[in-house]
């Protein structure tokens, strides 16, 4: 089942602590290029979660013991282009997704669920693939597909019976978004009062980050009141482009984040609670990422931020990148223009990496 809308106002997210299995993406890169080397960051501020509400668990008909193949295919429409893709799942037992012939991740437990962000190709067809291994007993997964589109609109896919697929092993090729599958079943619906819905897994998996300020706190761990700004350079290997992220982030007491140049998100809300923002499009010609943070501290207290910021690369891989000391700071106000990614901080000095005393009271929100 497909369900489109329109962009996205801000809202806020639900919270919850956790853990996370690793995200990756996979993209077609000169595809890509062509679509986005002249559009600009572009951000669903504050995303929706997504959820297993409109999802079911799904499997083949049988009990039979073995691995069993399932696709969804998602074509492009209208003059738009799918280019980034955000996937929740939990599955019983064993599962590998791949997303047009790339595994992505791979993982198990019916009572748990985790989240994956990878680059679409952005060609005439993207394909999901999901092979699952029922070792005995239960069988079946269940996932929800949230697809980001190159006109600004989002899409979601959920586990029911438009997904494909054959009582039988995998065959050679089946992941490959050209592979014909006009001869599989439709997937069978399980029974739900069988089945309980899986928790959602956290954004980005925050457990162990390090906050970071100046070095201006005294020795009762005080920082001064005002703007202090903290930049972090990234420079993409050869061959890689960035395509589309995610930033989870807080401050005590207030933040604006950008990534190269352009405004993300910000809150005023207080560090109990991190954001997450989901962005579902990147410059791909821009080498190397900038992220910047304009942190701000409203009263004499402790200040500082923590982040992290997941880049989804178009080779099939992913980086996420933590707040820790590589991050450059200045003991001044945040100076104009400090976001943009020709600005130089070279001569600024390294943040400081910290615990804050609350840490572990901080709200992770839902992927």
């Amino acid at each position: 089942m497909l369900y489109k809308v329109a962009p996205f106002l801000p809202l806020v997210l639900p919270v919850v602590t956790g853990s996370l299995v690793p995200l990756i993406a996979d993209i077609n890169a000169d595809a890509v290029v062509n679509l986005t080397s002249n559009i600009s960051l572009s951000r669903r501020a504050l995303a929706p979660t997504i959820n297993f509400d409109d999802s079911n668990w799904i499997w083949t008909g049988e009990q039979a013991v073995g691995v069993r193949p399932f696709r969804k295919t998602v074509p492009s429409s209208n003059g738009t282009s799918p280019v980034c893709a955000t996937i929740i799942i939990s599955s019983d037992d064993p599962y590998s997704i791949i997303i047009n012939g790339a595994e992505i991740g791979s993982g198990s437990g019916s009572n748990s669920s985790a989240v994956y962000t990878a680059g679409l190709s952005s060609g005439d067809t993207d394909v999901f693939a999901i092979a699952v291994n029922n070792t005995g007993a239960n069988s079946g997964f269940i996932a929800a597909i949230l697809v980001d589109y190159t006109d600004g609109t989002t899409e979601s896919l959920v586990t029911d019976s438009t997904w494909k697929t054959l009582q039988a092993a995998p065959p050679g090729g089946w992941t490959s978004p050209s592979f014909n599958d006009s001869a599989w079943i439709e997937a069978v619906s399980e029974e739900t009062a069988s089945r309980s819905t899986p928790p959602l897994p956290p954004a980005l998996n925050m457990t162990g980050v390090s906050w970071i300020r100046t070095n201006e706190t005294d020795s009762s761990g005080v920082d001064p009141i005002g703007h202090r700004p903290f930049r972090k350079t990234v420079t993409l290997p050869y061959g890689k482009a960035a395509v589309c992220g995610k930033v989870v982030i807080t401050a005590d007491d207030a933040y604006t984040v950008y990534i190269n140049g352009d405004t993300v998100g910000s809150s005023d809300i207080g560090w109990q609670s991190m954001q997450a923002y989901s962005v579902p499009m990147l410059d791909t010609a821009v080498n190397p990422i900038v992220i910047a943070v304009d942190s701000y501290n409203i009263e004499p207290s402790f200040a500082g931020l923590i982040a992290g910021v997941l880049l989804a690369y178009n080779d099939g891989t992913s980086e996420t990148l933590y707040t820790d000391d590589s991050w450059k700071t200045l003991t001044e106000s945040t100076p104009d223009g400090f976001e943009a990614i020709g600005f130089d901080d070279s001569a600024w000095i390294n943040a400081t990496e910290f615990i804050h005393p609350d840490s572990e009271s901080v709200a992770v929100p839902f992927a």
